[in-house]
Formats: C-alpha cells, sequence, structure tokens
C-alpha cells in the first residue's frame, strides 16, 4: 500500500520502526521506485527528502517522498512502475 497523505513528517527512523519502505512517486510521468532509505539520516523526513530528489526518467522536480507497506491481503510489497 502506497500512502501519501499527511507523509510529509515521517522520519526514516519512524518509516523503518513501522517496517515501511520508502517509495518515489513522480508527478509527472507517473512512475513509481524503491530507494534504498540508508542514504537518508534517521531524522530526515519525507518532505525534506522528496525537496531533493528529481525522477530519473523525466527529470521532473514534482516528486512525492512516500511510505509503501505491504499489501495486507497477499503480504507482498507493491510492484514499481516506470
Amino acid at each position: 500500500m502506497i500512502s501519501s497523505s499527511g507523509d510529509e513528517t515521517l522520519t526514516i527512523e519512524k518509516l523503518r520502526a513501522e517496517g515501511m519502505r520508502l517509495g518515489l512517486v513522480c508527478g509527472h510521468c507517473h512512475r513509481f521506485r524503491y530507494l534504498n532509505d540508508s542514504r537518508f539520516a534517521d531524522t530526515e523526513t519525507l518532505g525534506d527528502i522528496a525537496k531533493k530528489l528529481t525522477c530519473n526518467r523525466c527529470r521532473s522536480t514534482d516528486v512525492e517522498a512516500v511510505a509503501v507497506s505491504r499489501d495486507p491481503k497477499t503480504g507482498y510489497w507493491p510492484a514499481e512502475r516506470s
């Protein structure tokens, strides 16, 4: 489940503690990719991270860092999309 609403203040430390993964969604080309959360400090928020990144595919700065959790029904992580 990709969760974006109200997540801007979620820290990397809290994201890891809740067993979630860090994802990036591009508002321009709608690409969704997972990010390696070890690149970021525990105190960084999703909002802070999104301000630093661009989409690798279309180079848009209209990106959102999102918290991603496993699908509660299947237990699988959502698939990336390009």
